[in-house]
């Protein structure tokens, strides 16, 4: 048994893993090769496609702008693969496309963030608090739980970027419905950190080309890491607009007692 993720160990895919494993708090757990989380598919090598596709993998859903899909395309792994898109548009520092760090405003926080390196953690936090607040993520992301809930055999896997926001928060919600306990939840968020480290070491070098960012390490590193903060941010903006995570996910993303009960049935085997 795991309490958290574990990784499926690729050549040049990092951040990709099975929930399998991870206990829920009445004593189950998730069964392996169903739920799998992951980050951009696109640099996968040969071997990695075909590791990928001897998981039992059904469906994908990619969940980055048609940008971000365009610029870097799923490789074929012999499941579906639903563009399913959670944002209307580019957002510094969750959507990654090139254009993105070209951009004047993403220049202007990393320069924020070297004025005061707190930040970077300052503009993730209102980042995870405006899709709580945003009517259309919220929509996708109900979308997005009710067809999981009625995937009856094979495996699903989800995926954006980097694995750590848009596809982080719907790792979030589908252990919440299964029963996972908070704390279990933030470890394994924080896990990306360590199987991001690889590319953020990229980003680091690529920034500290910009003499103006000197300084800046530790917020930019935040910026681009899972730190608790931004889930806590996330969790504050769900009390404060529907009350309770159970109301939340009744009102918002229509998870009734039955879809619950249909996704533990689905998805979870006894210890």
């Amino acid at each position: 048994m795991s309490s958290i993720s574990k990784q499926i160990k690729l050549e040049k895919v990092n951040n990709t893993r099975d929930l399998g494993g991870i206990r829920t708090q009445d004593g189950r757990c998730i069964r392996d090769g169903r739920l799998f989380r992951s980050g951009q598919l696109f640099f996968a090598s040969q071997a990695d496609i075909q590791a990928l596709s001897q998981l039992g993998i059904r469906c994908i859903y990619d969940f980055r702008t048609q940008q971000e899909r365009d610029e870097k395309p799923d490789p074929e792994i012999g499941a579906e693969n639903i563009h399913h898109p959670l944002l209307r548009g580019m957002v510094a520092g969750i959507s990654r496309e090139e254009e993105e760090q070209k951009a004047p405003g993403f220049m202007e926080i990393m320069a924020d963030i070297a004025k005061d390196q707190a930040n970077g953690i300052r503009y993730m936090e209102k980042t995870y608090e405006s899709m709580i607040s945003d009517d259309y993520v919220l929509a996708r992301y109900a979308e997005f739980l009710e067809r999981v809930s009625r995937q009856q055999e094979g495996g699903v896997l989800w995926h954006c970027t980097a694995g750590k926001d848009r596809a982080g928060f719907a790792t979030v919600l589908i252990l919440t419905i299964l029963g996972v306990d908070r704390e279990t939840i933030l470890n394994d968020y924080l896990a990306t950190n360590e199987f991001l480290a690889p590319e953020i070491e990229q980003i680091m070098a690529m920034l500290k080309q910009n003499p103006a960012l000197d300084g800046a390490e530790e917020g930019i590193r935040d910026f681009f890491g899972a730190r608790e903060a931004y889930l806590a941010a996330a969790y504050r903006k769900i009390e404060e607009r529907f009350g309770s995570m159970e109301r939340f996910l009744r009102d918002a993303l229509h998870v009734d007692e039955e879809m619950t009960q249909r996704m533990r049935a689905l998805y979870l085997a006894e210890e």
